[in-house]
């Protein structure tokens, strides 16, 4: 449904079966069974808030409980022994690290988490690799999100028809702010993309470090044997400037996609794992997540209260 600081949000209560997956949102319109008000009731707790796009959300995981983030709370609880662990997943199909930023500020940091834990990488160069200098948000946020709330509106946020026919439209006739129309797109990340990117990782830390919080990358898996030509390198740039960043700011990032083992899956395209990939990744994580916080300082209190 329309959200005007974010494009869009996903529908409160909202269930559908697409014959791979039988999705159920709870009442903040997130893939998780419960709501952040449960949550904030929870103590003692000890919290991960799960951000990202359709592989945080766990596109052809197959239930809620399949998802990535599910299944990593269950192996934190297992490998630990603690079953303070919570991670819930508040990823949302096509987002990037500019509704991320959105959405932790206005929604999420609100339930004072342990760690927030991003994967946003493949998105975030599909959306920004025809920016330039000239071109501001084309492809970036829904435009209906800015109309009337209107029934109409409300139908056509929910049409997946709808979205393939203005992804076509929007590349040939353009709706950035300044009426520019996209150059065709290349596989080369732009100067302008990799800024606006690495801007939104910096915005990701302070919002967190704010609230008390730890920021944690997924270095996201990606089959790039599924990938058009070229579209690789382009996505490995983007790697590299996350890794760049995070080594540079002392932020965790988790190895996933070096080390993911592809055998034997039957992913749905590059980047949505099946319900054993999503499985492998959560098992590949969990581990990593436990060593940064055994070396966690104590939980550091929000500089606004």
């Amino acid at each position: 449904e329309q959200d005007p600081f974010m494009g869009y949000r996903g529908r409160p209560h909202a269930a559908a079966s697409t014959g791979i997956d039988v999705i159920e949102h709870n009442e903040d319109g997130f893939r998780d069974d419960r709501s952040l008000r449960d949550l904030a009731r929870i103590e003692p707790r000890k919290t991960i808030l799960c951000v990202g796009e359709s592989s945080t959300y766990g596109l052809a995981a197959g239930r809620n409980t399949d998802t990535y983030p599910a299944v990593l709370e269950r192996e934190l609880r297992a490998v630990s022994s603690n079953q303070d662990w919570l991670v819930y997943n508040a990823g949302l199909p096509g987002y990037r690290t500019h509704e991320v930023v959105s959405l932790l500020n206005l929604r999420l940091l609100k339930v004072r988490p342990d760690y927030v834990v991003a994967m946003d990488l493949r998105n975030d160069f599909f959306a920004m690799r025809h920016l330039d200098e000239e071109l501001d948000f084309n492809q970036y946020i829904l435009p209906l999100a800015q109309r009337s709330r209107t029934m109409l509106n409300e139908v056509l946020m929910q049409s997946s028809l709808f979205a393939f026919v203005a992804s076509r439209w929007r590349m040939a006739f353009g709706d950035d702010l300044g009426g520019v129309v996209p150059a065709p797109g290349g596989v080369d990340p732009t100067p302008r993309g990799l800024r606006l990117y690495e801007n939104g990782l910096a915005m990701m830390e302070l919002l967190t470090s704010s609230a008390g919080a730890s920021l944690i990358f997924v270095d996201q898996p990606v089959d790039e044997s599924r990938l058009k030509a070229g579209e690789a390198s382009g996505l490995n740039a983007y790697r590299t400037a996350l890794s760049h960043f995070c080594t540079a700011r002392r932020i965790p990032l988790l190895e996933a996609h070096a080390l993911m083992d592809w055998n034997g899956l039957e992913p749905q395209d590059d980047v949505h794992l099946g319900t054993l990939g999503y499985a492998r990744l959560a098992k590949l994580l969990a581990p990593q997540i436990l060593r940064i916080d055994a070396l966690r300082a104590p939980h550091r209190p929000a500089l606004t209260q």
